[in-house]
């Protein structure tokens, strides 16, 4: 008869217990909140996507993305956007806890950088709420960040 117990999963903040800023840990409590409503928001079934994206532009810019959304189709996002210099292009993949329809406007914004080759990671919500979140590994020349708006359409 065996005596191991199963090993309990914490559904909370994990607590810390070192001298550290308050203010850090409330902000890591804020994190850890957000987090756990994105994940309580993912469907059961598979939720991993892959895409490509293109983020171009200097204080103005726009973006062009398509992702693959299993069974549901490919879906193309196009929409425009304030930005830092930025002309990147390339392909990852993320997690959503939604598929968009035909037509759906979202906002989204973006943070990353490359020079020559790079990262940039691009969230999609909905009235302040993520329900996507992507990273592309990028080649071309530029970084830092923007936000903008834009429409969903089926490929």
């Amino acid at each position: 008869m065996s005596t191991h117990q199963p090993t309990q999963v914490q559904d909370h903040p994990p607590q810390v217990i070192t001298m550290a800023n308050p203010s850090h840990l409330e902000a890591t409590g804020h994190l850890w909140n957000t987090l756990s409503r994105f994940k309580a928001d993912l469907p059961a079934e598979h939720n991993a996507y892959f895409g490509g994206a293109s983020l171009y532009g200097f204080i103005r810019g726009g973006i062009s993305d398509n992702v693959y959304f299993g069974s549901a189709g490919s879906y193309d996002f196009s929409g425009g956007m304030w930005t830092s210099p930025i002309g990147v292009g390339g392909g990852g993949l993320g997690a959503w806890s939604m598929t968009p329809s035909n037509g759906q406007e979202m906002d989204f914004a973006w943070a990353g950088g490359a020079f020559e080759g790079g990262m940039v990671a691009i969230f999609w919500y909905v009235g302040g709420v993520v329900k996507g979140s992507m990273n592309f590994v990028v080649a071309g020349l530029g970084g830092g960040g923007g936000k903008g708006s834009g429409t969903w359409t089926k490929a």
